[in-house]
Formats: C-alpha cells, sequence, structure tokens
C-alpha cells in the first residue's frame, strides 16, 4: 500500500496539472530566454547537488515521524488549497509567467 502522506501530494498536484487545461490562448509572451535559462540552471543545479550527495531516487534523506507527516500534509494541502484558490480567482487569465491573454 502507498504511503498516505505521498498520495494527498499527488492527488494535489493531480488537482493543480488538470486546471492548466483551462487557460485562454497566449497572445504574446515575455521574457522568454530569460525565465527558461533560469529553469534550466536550477534544475542543473539540483541535479548536481543530488550526483554530488550520491542521492538516488530510493534515497532517504531523513525519517519522519507521524507528527511531522501530519504537518507536512497539512502545509502541501494548504498550499494547493491556496492555489486552486488563486487559480480560480484568476480564472482563465493563470498563466505561470507573464504573458498577454
Amino acid at each position: 500500500m502507498a504511503d498516505p502522506t505521498w498520495v494527498i501530494i499527488q492527488c494535489c498536484w493531480i488537482a493543480w496539472v488538470a486546471m492548466a487545461f483551462s487557460t485562454k490562448r497566449t497572445v504574446e509572451r515575455g521574457g522568454f530566454l530569460g525565465y527558461r535559462l533560469a529553469t534550466l540552471l536550477v534544475f542543473a543545479g539540483c541535479i548536481a547537488m543530488g550526483r554530488l550527495l550520491h542521492l538516488s531516487s530510493r534515497s532517504q534523506l531523513w525519517y519522519t515521524t507521524l507528527t511531522l507527516g501530519v504537518v507536512t500534509v497539512c502545509i502541501v494541502v494548504a498550499g494547493a488549497a491556496i492555489t486552486i484558490w488563486a487559480r480560480i480567482t484568476l480564472g482563465r487569465n493563470w498563466s505561470g509567467e507573464v504573458t498577454f491573454k
């Protein structure tokens, strides 16, 4: 059986991604290169740090107590609720970067 914390976090991400399909078509983007370059550098930095620390997808960074697990789930659910509220408030004008809709 899957860890309940992981299942809740996955459900929050699924809800987030599902809402992305109802946005308006983008007319014009701003800062195309800078945004993509920053994302690429952060991603490459995370991979490099993982290799330096000898981490894998099965590595456990710390042991989680039940209390910490419950607090973590509450924080993730609260964050997901706020972001979903923001997407609903912005409606079809939501975008992950500065764009003209």
